[in-house]
This record gives structure tokens, sequence and C-alpha cells, in this order.
């Protein structure tokens, strides 16, 4: 007896774990796709990382299935938690 996939890709991140940043987005959208230097006084980078962890996988990449949601159940049950 096998078991079905517990997880799989994250839909939102495509299974990287990481989504772009708006503000990075909005940058390359109004420098059409250009990265000035860091200092620019008219094109200045946005604050934080060009990447963010992907709030739906918290960063891992992977979500889990409808079996996998099952175990998790399971799991908490067994635990004694809700």
């Amino acid at each position: 007896m096998s078991l079905p996939p517990l997880l799989r890709p994250c839909p939102s991140c495509q299974g990287t774990g990481a989504i772009p940043n708006p503000a990075w987005q909005r940058y390359f959208a109004e420098t059409h796709n250009q990265l000035y230097p860091e200092n620019d006084p008219v094109h200045p980078w946005p604050a934080g990382p060009e990447e963010e962890p992907c709030p739906d996988c918290e960063g891992r990449g992977q979500v889990a299935t409808t079996a996998g949601m099952q175990v998790l159940e399971l799991v908490r049950w067994a635990e004694g938690r809700p």
C-alpha cells in the first residue's frame, strides 16, 4: 500500500518558496527593467530584497495536498490538539 502525494508545489510561487517584492516590481516597471546604480538620485533602489518568502507556503515551496491535510489532522488529533 502506498500513500498518495502529501505535498505539491506551491501554486503562488511555483515551488520556489519566494515571490517578487512588489516595491522592486514597481521599480523595474518604472525603469523598463533597467537596474541603475544603488545611489542613483533619480532612480533610487527600493528598500528590502528583490524577493520575499512566499506567504502561502511560508518559503517552503510546497503546500499540503488534500491527503496531506488529512494526515496533519490525524497527527493533531493524536497529539490532542484541535
